[in-house]
């Protein structure tokens, strides 16, 4: 066993940590998404992930810095790609030998921390074939996808990568101040034109009265998810996504052994920044519902951001890339429920083609009906 150091109060103490070996014949374990067990690939002999019962627990956001943990539970390296900029986080007994964000051969080990340690993870589902065969069906549906498209991805690897979130939980105390608006309709005699003639009728009209209110607003906010990787935009993310965060489990380093975790590029204050949008949206949303007026306008809101805590949490996908005019093109998997997307590359001469044999068609039928 290798052994780290980690902080004690009483000072400096020596920890084991985990290189997943295997027992029999002392090959590299792999978790293996479809048993859920630590396999060795050479002889078959598996062994279960060492998890330890406990609470998925919060911890205190303002005390991070010097309160995290930055103990993964086994020897880690962090690789930095020089292409895209990347830093996958692997088991010390592992190699990388390209990038899983860019595809790149340019990674270099980087002599860094794994930084705060994950508190929960969803353990991947979907096993690397089935992962693989949902990728080939989506992207084969790519009408307008370069041609080299379908033949260059099948020399890409598709890696499955842990993605780093942040969770953020608070409560919330607002007050603000608005206008309300209360609808009221008034009947009033118009001028309208009627068969060429002027004629004066009765015509109710809304009218708004608008009278000045006040109050306070308490919420709890719980797991406001924000991704904390720059490689992989959000917009992306999303389509494969949703997550079932009710099957999340305590982190244990086994579940990542033949896996990577991508270190978070986003800092826990910069996520906090991106949460912060979606409780103030959702605060707004709900003084406007508590108002319970026809409009509202003017609103007004101070709020205070108390208790606020943190989760770092990490998310399975398989992922591949592709290159096309020097652009990066992602393609994801989802590595719980094996939802596929990604971004396609459009080809001109396709579409070109296209626009050319519906005008010919256009043409033709023209031809056919003189």
């Amino acid at each position: 066993m290798d052994e780290q150091k980690t902080e004690s109060a009483q000072g400096p103490v020596k920890k084991e940590t985990a290189l997943f070996t295997c027992s029999s014949c002392g090959g590299d374990l792999a978790f293996d998404p479809q048993s859920q067990v630590l396999k060795c690939p050479f002889c078959g002999s598996s062994e279960q992930v060492d998890v330890e019962m406990r609470a998925i627990e919060d911890r205190d956001f303002d005390s991070a810095e010097s309160a995290a943990s930055v103990n993964w539970g086994s020897v880690k390296k962090v690789f930095h790609c020089n292409n895209c900029g990347a830093e996958s986080i692997i088991d010390g007994n592992s190699t990388a030998q390209y990038c899983a964000f860019c595809g790149s051969s340019h990674i270099v080990k980087y002599e860094d921390a794994a930084g705060i340690a994950p508190e929960g993870l969803i353990p991947f589902k979907v096993a690397k074939s089935t992962a693989e065969q949902n990728f080939n069906q989506w992207i084969n549906k790519r009408r307008f996808a370069p041609g080299a498209l379908k033949t260059t991805y099948r020399k890409q690897n598709i890696s499955g990568a842990y993605i780093p979130f942040w969770a953020y939980s608070c409560v919330t105390e607002s007050s603000y101040t608005a206008e309300a608006g209360t609808h009221y309709y008034e009947t009033e005699r118009k001028a309208v034109k009627k068969d060429g003639k002027t004629q004066m009728v009765d015509q109710k009209v809304k009218k708004t009265s608008w009278q000045r209110t006040s109050g306070n607003f308490r919420e709890r906010f719980r797991d406001i998810l924000v991704n904390a990787s720059k490689q992989l935009k959000s917009s992306v993310l999303a389509r494969v996504e949703p997550f079932k965060l009710e099957e999340l489990v305590p982190y244990a380093p086994g579940f990542l052994a033949g896996f990577l975790a991508e270190k978070y590029s986003v800092s826990l204050e910069k996520g906090w920044d991106e949460a912060k949008k979606k409780v103030d949206s959702d605060i707004e949303s709900g003084i406007r519902e508590q108002i319970n007026a026809d409009e509202v306008r003017g609103l007004s809101v101070n709020t205070r951001y108390n208790n606020k805590r943190y989760k770092h949490l990490l998310l399975p996908v398989w992922i591949s890339s592709y290159t096309f005019n020097n652009k990066i093109y992602h393609f994801m998997v989802n590595g719980q429920t094996g939802k596929v997307s990604g971004e396609s590359p459009v080809s001109a001469g396709k579409v070109i083609g296209l626009i050319a044999a519906i005008v010919a068609v256009i043409a033709i039928i023209v031809l056919l009906v003189r």
